[in-house]
């Protein structure tokens, strides 16, 4: 979509391919185009010169003041990659192993809204769930005081009242135990009286998919979403043979070592690797299909995954006490701002995963920023996330802004 100035200048555009065309560059419409991604250089699209040298030097110098172990990342614009770098390590210890291309990552949260957000709308669309469903009919353990009252948006929208964060493995292992157990915990809030993020709460989310669907979170994830856009390196519990193209993420102590190929949060790692707020791995490029296809409405390559008003339900801000930055699942502007720097729009959404995963979605500019490390190796004390992030999506805003006619 194009908006004009009074001058017929855009000040919005939709990215597409570039062609040059007798010496100019021209921004073709990405609906001319079958869906597909094409590397090109920044100045293609008129970014500053800079552009890459500036947003290299940002991975680095993190990589170099040990804020994070490595780090690769991923810029588009439309289906246009104008950014693609690596820098530092997969691993440091027990001996280190140079960061490249296609690592694969522990996403972390971004299990949430990958895979566990996007799996519960595929069913919403489908008639089989509503969002204001409780709980309780679809898993009968929740019917009890306190807890039949919790929804399904409830629980995608942090407001169920359940906690953040519960070791439970350090006492149980399986998910038929975790359920049983998960009613000794006292609650937070009334449901829908205040939002408190919750990894408990999409754990539920979780096991919601797999009694509707009648499969496994994994399967269904894999079946109807990353099978169906070609994430062919997308997946809960990697196969062995991907273990050394995988960034390792924390010395564990609890475990006693390092852990690469193998799900990094403790709560997932014992329900098997899979979980509805942790536990899936995958690529820059996988990603960025991903991301495509929500900014395209729900569609890429001509394979719908969600109906584009879905999409759009999902991207709108949801009537929450104090709070005006929580969509369907989705973080928007406001939370963004605080954690990662900011893009450019108030229509900017996005995510992060606690091992140093980002991947956040302008949609009045069709830009995506894919910024995937392992801050959490060797060790999670030494981490630090935000000043990678706000300083790379800086630099990303002000190119793109740049660009505004």
């Amino acid at each position: 979509m194009i908006e004009e100035t009074r001058f017929g200048f855009p000040t919005r555009f939709k990215w597409g391919k570039v062609i040059v065309l007798l010496g100019f560059v021209v921004l073709a419409p990405l609906s001319a185009y079958a869906d597909e991604l094409v590397e090109i250089a920044p100045k293609e699209a008129g970014l500053p010169a800079t552009f890459t040298r500036t947003l290299d030097s940002i991975l680095q110098e993190a990589t170099d003041k040990k804020q994070v172990a490595g780090a690769e990342a991923m810029v588009l614009l439309g289906d246009s990659i104008v950014y693609h770098g690596t820098a530092g390590f997969i691993q440091k210890v027990p001996q280190p192993v140079p960061m490249h291309e296609e690592t694969l990552f522990d996403l972390a949260s971004l299990t949430k809204m990958v895979a566990t957000t996007t799996s519960l709308m595929i069913l919403c669309d489908r008639g089989e769930i509503a969002l204001n469903d409780p709980v309780a009919k679809h898993l009968k353990d929740f019917d009890r005081e306190g807890y039949r009252d919790i929804t399904i948006w409830n629980l995608l929208t942090h407001t169920s009242g359940l906690p953040h964060l519960v070791g439970f493995y350090e006492k149980y292992r399986g998910k038929v135990i975790y359920r049983r157990h998960l009613f000794d915990l006292p609650m937070k809030s009334k449901p829908g009286e205040k939002r408190v993020y919750s990894d408990t709460g999409f754990m539920v989310a979780g096991w919601v998919v797999e009694a509707v669907s009648g499969k496994r979170l994994d399967k269904f994830a894999e079946e109807n979403i990353f099978q169906p856009l070609g994430m062919n390196r997308t997946y809960f519990n990697p196969p062995y043979h991907e273990w050394t193209d995988t960034a390792a993420t924390e010395l564990c102590p609890w475990r006693g070592e390092v852990m690469r190929g193998e799900v990094h949060d403790e709560n997932s790692y014992s329900l098997g690797g899979i979980s509805g707020h942790a536990g899936l791995f995958s690529t820059v490029s996988d990603l960025a299909i991903f991301c495509r296809m929500m900014l395209q409405g729900g569609e890429w390559n001509g394979v719908r995954i969600l109906k584009q008003e879905t999409v759009e339900k999902m991207l709108t801000p949801q009537k929450i006490p104090d709070e005006n930055y929580q969509g369907i699942g989705w973080w928007l502007q406001e939370e963004r701002g605080q954690k990662v720097g900011s893009l450019i729009s108030e229509k900017t959404f996005g995510h992060t995963g606690f091992t140093g995963t980002s991947l956040w979605m302008d949609p009045d500019y069709d830009l995506t920023v894919i910024l995937l490390t392992n801050a959490i190796h060797p060790n999670r004390k030494d981490a630090e996330r935000t000043p990678v992030r706000q300083a790379f999506h800086r630099v990303v805003a002000e190119g793109v802004e740049g660009l505004v006619r």
